[in-house]
């Protein structure tokens, strides 16, 4: 009977080869591919973490300080999570010799109150000198900023003024007045206008007979949104790798469990597998993409694109989608199509994420039309449908990872949140970018505009 044989290829992608063997050969043929594809990406995994680390100490040495700023996604793999080890190692460091240095400063009339105030608004830490008596003597500019202090004068203020927690506040007064000698550090939370920041406190007793405290304050929002987005991503991946594993499974025991001479049900069997490990194929490789643009790795690979065979490629993947939910997918493309200079692969998951989305967002008995037009200066590819629509006020927002609209139909259908976002990032590697025009319980229509390139690639 025939059967589908898959490979890995060196651009990731799977290649499909059409031969007549039994259907045991084909199980052992797909499950073998599987494990070609989880080693081929465990390879790539590990080489992505390289040039993450390599981006971000690039990074540093244009002047980035900051390690929030400097941290790569620890599902990069041990190297990742070490290198951010690394970081965090450093900033304790940092946090410490700074300590250390007002310490100093607290003993040694080195410095004048105001040279003092100088040096320390150049930190991006901020840093707060708490008088014995629980008064604020000192406020680096940082530290206006991350508390919302404004410009008045600070000898009013006291340690009830840096944070919201009963407990911080008393730490610091117990260190300022020296009751304590212990250094101590604190994770909490400052609302201000609905916003909520989270904000670490270190402190430590100032030198000298004097008394007093230092507290470095350091925003850690960005950390706190990052493990949020992490833990919404592997809650989203849970799911839409269930339902590919689930369905592969359930066609793998209806092919085993037919009878030897039905090939019509093996034979739809195989078909629906090999639908599911594509399926599959791609929330894989959206999470991947998605853990490159977080740590800024993502890069392109430019080579000749033949806008023709992605196109069938989108056709043959995504008409079968269309046909169970009654949408007409069409795609209105001129005669002849350009080769495109540019990134295979990453085009691709562009157009797979726009039209999958128009699918997923439009109701049974709509319509979906994707076009392509050649401009003097761009290419433009156009994905058109009429689905719910989008509000305008979050026309903007739906570009940004795990951001999902808030219509309530919105929120029934399964989804990472990250293939517009995906998509944009794409297209601007490329030099272009992507619009969305759209009318709620109307449709949308996405374009994205890419520059040409200077020469011609030959058809």
């Amino acid at each position: 009977m025939i059967v589908v044989a898959a490979g890995v290829g060196t651009s990731s992608l799977i290649w499909v080869r059409w031969e007549t063997v039994s259907i045991e050969t084909a199980l052992i043929w797909g499950a073998a591919a599987i494990v070609v594809l989880i080693v081929g990406r465990a390879l790539r995994r590990r080489d992505r973490a390289g040039e993450a680390i390599l981006s971000s100490v690039r990074a540093y040495a244009r002047g980035t300080l900051a390690t929030e700023s400097l941290r790569v996604a620890d599902d990069f793999g041990p190297l990742a999570c070490a290198y951010n080890r690394l970081l965090d190692d450093r900033a304790s460091m940092v946090t410490q010799a700074l300590a250390g240095s007002l310490e100093a400063a607290g003993i040694k009339d080195h410095l004048k109150p105001q040279q003092l105030q100088s040096v320390l608004d150049t930190l991006w830490h901020g840093v707060v000198i708490v008088a014995a008596d629980g008064s604020v003597s000192l406020v680096n500019g940082a530290a206006r900023v991350i508390l919302g202090l404004d410009e008045h004068d600070d000898t009013s203020r006291t340690a009830d003024d840096l944070a919201d927690d009963h407990e911080v506040v008393s730490a610091i007064r117990r260190i300022a007045s020296g009751q304590s000698r212990s250094p101590a550090c604190f994770e909490c939370t400052r609302e201000s206008e609905g916003i909520t920041t989270y904000l670490r406190f270190s402190l430590r007793p100032r030198g000298g007979d004097e008394g007093g405290c230092v507290v470095i304050i350091e925003d850690t929002s960005g950390q706190h949104a990052a493990d949020e987005a992490r833990t919404s991503l592997m809650a989203h991946a849970v799911h839409e790798l269930r339902t590919p594993l689930t369905n592969i499974r359930l066609y793998v025991e209806e092919a085993l469990e037919s009878d030897s001479d039905d090939t019509e049900t093996r034979g739809r069997a195989l078909n629906v597998i090999n639908h599911e490990a594509r399926r599959l194929e791609r929330v894989v490789s959206d999470m991947l993409s998605a853990a490159e643009v977080e740590s800024g790795s993502m890069s392109i690979q430019r080579g000749d694109v033949r806008l023709e065979q992605l196109f069938d490629e989108l056709k043959e993947d995504y008409q079968a989608a269309a046909d169970d939910k009654q949408i007409g997918l069409t795609f209105a493309l001129p005669p002849k199509l350009p080769i495109l200079t540019g990134d295979r692969d990453k085009l691709g998951l562009l157009l797979h994420n726009l039209i999958g989305n128009a699918i997923k967002y439009t109701p049974a008995g709509g319509a979906v039309v994707v076009r392509f037009e050649e401009r003097d200066d761009a290419y433009v590819f156009e994905v058109a449908d009429t689905g719910i629509g989008i509000d305008p006020e979050e026309a903007e927002q739906v570009f940004e990872r795990f951001y999902r609209a808030s219509d309530e139909w919105v929120k029934n259908v399964t989804g990472t949140g990250l293939g517009l976002a995906l998509a944009r990032e794409v297209a601007r590697l490329h030099g272009g970018d992507i619009t969305l025009e759209s009318r709620l319980d109307e449709g949308s229509t996405f374009t994205v505009t890419l520059p040409r390139e200077a020469r011609a690639a030959a058809a």
